[in-house]
């Protein structure tokens, strides 16, 4: 079965029966490069202005080459393996249907209205939950960094319900799996009943 099949099979078992043609429901991508060098904006990680940036492979890896007239110049590794790189992107599925009622609607640019904003041109395919950055491992390497951030940021059980709410509320498609992360997200004191939460919705 060719990859584009399982991809669409993959499509209709995630979004329930799919009216017409799968390739209808979800519009090929608009003016996203593809091949390497390209031309892209990025950011500053510095100051957060937006900045054009070149992406290009270099010794077997895929870089991010920019300069922001403030903080200088930046290079950072996208991609650790440039072939990988290229069939990923060869692979890369087109965007969803957006989203109609936007948390913000009429942003301008991206990102400085961040958020579930109207210039989002696909829709989520798994919702992401931190509830807790507190761990209690001492793993090496954390993605999270818990346990060093000098606070605590834990959202109560009403908070967590509230941002599930909105994640299933999201028009025309909501996501219909939730990730719950952390720090360790099970040591959240109401991790329980947050899963029965989850699941009621």
């Amino acid at each position: 079965m060719a990859i584009g099949q399982v991809i669409r099979n993959l499509g209709k078992l995630a979004m329930g029966k799919v009216p017409g043609k799968v390739e209808s429901y979800y519009p090929p991508t608009q003016n996203v490069p593809i091949g390497l060098p390209k031309q892209v904006e990025s950011l500053c990680p510095e100051c957060g202005k937006i900045i054009p940036a070149k992406i290009l492979e270099r010794d077997g890896k895929v870089l991010m080459e920019k300069t922001c007239p403030d903080h200088g110049f930046i290079k950072d590794v996208v991609y650790g393996d440039a072939e990988l790189y290229k069939k990923a992107e060869r692979w890369t599925y087109e965007d969803g249907d957006g989203i109609s009622n936007p948390q913000i609607p009429g942003a301008k640019v991206c990102p400085a209205d961040c958020g579930i904003c109207s210039l989002h041109i696909s829709h989520a395919a798994m919702v992401n939950v931190d509830l807790t950055n507190r761990c209690n491992l001492r793993c090496p390497i954390c993605f999270a960094n818990a346990n060093v951030q000098g606070y605590v940021y834990e959202p109560s059980y009403e908070q967590v319900v509230d941002m599930l709410k909105m994640a299933r509320n999201v028009k025309p498609v909501f996501s219909r799996g939730v990730q719950f992360s952390g720090g360790e997200p099970t040591i959240h004191p109401r991790f329980l009943d947050i899963l029965r939460a989850a699941r009621g919705l």
